[in-house]
């Protein structure tokens, strides 16, 4: 015989057996939703997302209705563009009809995003007037939990530990949210002050008695208010005040586990302002104070960053068996080691066999034949150091430059190192058509009968496309279709190391008079110069006369420096 808690008992199962079965219907069909996505079968999707809302309505299930109502508007917009504004109103009736408060509030809160996200400034007043009207019903907002709302919420942790899962928290912060991230609408004073207003609303919903969602919230709006451009002369802080603020927390809230995040944005605030060893301090305060705080992650990440080795060279001027100068910039390094290989490839070889590991080159294709190492100077508090370094330039031919951060094996880097004393340079004849002409890049001096060798690019790979032999002059002709981009290399017999590059094109404005005219077109071996630096110049001296053009050999011309507008005459050049 069975007993009356029983009876109830089974009575209860037997209720809820149909309820289960409907949550599971909806989980399979949220599935066949993600899988028909991924076929990209939108005309699909929409059938299903037909099915759930029909479901949903007939059991009022408005979590339910609203993502399918949502998802489906999104498809039907896909496909046919001229839906748009007919959702839009559906989605106004439905809530101007909804009776639950919950649900109205809500959907209040979809219009509003929906008008920031196409952000037109025609809408601003109304999707303002749809926040206020989603965070109007406070009481019913402040006892209701997000959780309930599934699946047009996720709950997190951190929202269930710290904010209590309100509902009036999420569509606060939804309004702010999609408020600032609206493109002009949030350089609006009228926007910036119901952003300001909002945030007040909340920190007064925590202030009383939840330090933990009142810390968070303060921390959100200082961090909008820093912002530069985003928040108006009037609720804007200066990074001074912003500081002020963090450090007063980190002291009136260092009980609560959750003032990690303080710790956080003091060391992000430090870090920014360039002062990396208190940035590391802060974050290695914040991570021992705080072992337990979701945010020790990202304090670690902090130290992990700043403490991080940094590592660049560049080599503005590559000549031949001369002493260049290594441009190293690093951090966090006390040597660098440099492995030299020759490389058994042509140019065109390098080019076409980029997409393969550098690492790969140095056994198939590599020989060293040289290791250098160098001691750098320590680095304080964690800063970038600038140094030269001299080094003396191999024989002409293509080479790997094995760089190796001493400590750091694993933080090898490779760059190939095309080591040519030749360099073309382009000048417009007529349209179309460009007098190219082979120069050594140290001297400027033209380079009788080498080869110039033209290429062009055919799905990310390089072919030749013409060879054609300079005269005395250095000079060849060359016609380049429009639109065509010029590739070029120079090459010797036994010489043929010069990287393929794209010429730069001088273009000169074509002279009407018949005699010839003297010009000069002037390179240098880097665009930015650092102060002792040498500053190499090579220069084209060459004569014009309408469409033709010819180098003008064994002619001197001077170089003036003009510095603070003063000439200065340095050495001068043939």
């Amino acid at each position: 015989m069975k007993t009356r808690g029983q009876q109830i008992r089974a009575f209860l199962l037997l209720a809820l057996f149909p309820l289960f079965s409907w949550a599971q219907t909806y989980t399979e069909w949220w599935k066949e939703v993600e899988t028909l996505q991924q076929k990209d079968l939108p005309k699909s999707v929409i059938g299903v997302l037909d099915k759930i809302y029909t479901q949903a309505e007939t059991e009022r299930n408005l979590p339910q209705m609203m993502k399918a109502w949502l998802m489906r508007a999104q498809y039907r917009g896909m496909i046919a563009p001229d839906s748009i504004p007919v959702d839009r109103k559906q989605l106004e009736d439905w809530a101007e009809k909804e009776t639950d408060p919950l649900g109205k509030a809500v959907l209040y809160s979809l219009l509003g995003s929906r008008l920031a996200e196409q952000g037109r400034e025609e809408d601003v007043d109304s999707a303002l007037m749809y926040f206020r009207r989603s965070l109007a019903p406070k009481e019913v907002l402040k006892g209701a939990s997000a959780a309930d709302f599934v699946p047009m919420t996720q709950t997190g942790k951190l929202s269930e530990r710290y904010l209590g899962d309100s509902m009036y928290d999420l569509l606060t912060r939804e309004a702010i949210r999609a408020l600032n991230g609206a493109w002009r609408w949030n350089r609006m004073e009228k926007v910036q002050e119901e952003i300001v207003r909002m945030y007040d609303d909340l920190l007064a919903f925590y202030g009383n008695g939840n330090r933990e969602g009142l810390l968070i919230t303060q921390l959100a709006k200082a961090e909008w208010q820093a912002q530069r451009g985003v928040a108006g002369e009037r609720f804007r802080l200066s990074g001074e005040e912003y500081g002020s603020l963090l450090e007063k927390w980190s002291r009136e809230f260092a009980d609560l586990e959750v003032c990690a995040e303080v710790y956080l944005r003091r060391a992000l605030l430090y870090e920014q302002e360039g002062d990396l060893r208190k940035a590391y301090q802060t974050a290695e305060e914040g991570r021992k104070r705080y072992p337990k705080a979701e945010t020790v992650k990202a304090l670690k990440g902090v130290m992990e960053r700043i403490e991080t080795p940094a590592l660049q060279v560049e080599i503005p001027f590559v000549y031949p068996e001369e002493e260049a100068e290594l441009r190293v910039t690093y951090k966090n390094l006390t040597a660098l080691r440099m492995e030299v290989y020759r490389l058994n490839l042509t140019p065109l070889e390098v080019e076409n066999n980029r997409q393969d590991e550098y690492k790969r080159w140095v056994k198939k294709f590599g020989k060293r034949t040289e290791v250098q190492r160098w001691q750098l100077k320590p680095t304080e508090d964690f800063r970038q150091t600038d140094t030269v370094i001299r080094w003396r330039m191999p024989d002409p031919g293509i080479y790997l430059l094995k760089t190796v951060p001493e400590g750091y094996a694993e933080k090898v880097d490779y760059t190939v190192l095309h080591v040519s004393p030749y360099q073309c340079v382009a000048l417009t004849a007529e349209k179309n058509c460009y007098e190219v002409v082979a120069v050594d890049k140290r001297t400027g001096q033209p380079v009788p009968g080498a080869e110039l060798v033209m290429y062009e690019e055919k799905n990310g790979t390089y072919i030749v496309r013409k060879t054609d032999k300079a005269d005395e002059r250095g000079s060849v002709r060359i016609e380049v279709p429009e639109g065509r981009e010029l590739l070029c290399n120079v090459r010797t017999p036994g010489n043929d190391f010069m990287a393929i590059g794209s010429l730069s094109l001088y273009r000169h404005t074509v002279a009407s008079e018949e005699e010839w005219r003297r010009r000069t077109s002037l390179f240098t071996d880097r665009s930015l110069y650092r102060p002792g630096q040498t500053v190499r110049v090579s220069g084209v001296v060459y004569r014009q006369r309408g469409d033709s053009l010819q180098v003008a050999a064994n002619e001197t011309d001077e170089a003036v420096l003009v510095l603070h507008g003063k000439e200065w005459k340095n050495d001068r050049f043939d």
